[in-house]
């Protein structure tokens, strides 16, 4: 699955997962998970959310935010990057 960063809402670490829901998985708050097991990031949009398994979360997490950011400011300026 692929989200635009201009449609993320929010961006936090998530959830320590266990190992045994490996894969897809509907967590109980009804969050669409891509689980292996152990640290993960939660990404939301205005229409749903999803918890991906990533071993250094907080890192991901943050690069996640900064480049959300980065492409929210270049759409509002007016000059946004014909590579992404």
């Amino acid at each position: 699955m692929r989200i635009p960063y201009e449609q993320i809402t929010e961006v936090a670490v998530g959830p320590r997962t266990p190992w045994w829901p490996i894969g897809r998985r509907r967590m109980g708050d009804g969050a669409t998970g891509y689980l292996m097991g152990g640290p993960s990031v939660r990404i939301t949009t205005a229409e749903t959310s999803m918890v991906v398994s990533a071993e250094e979360s907080y890192r991901v997490a943050g690069a996640i935010q900064r480049q959300r950011e980065h492409v929210v400011a270049e759409r509002a300026a007016g000059t946004e990057s014909t590579g992404r």
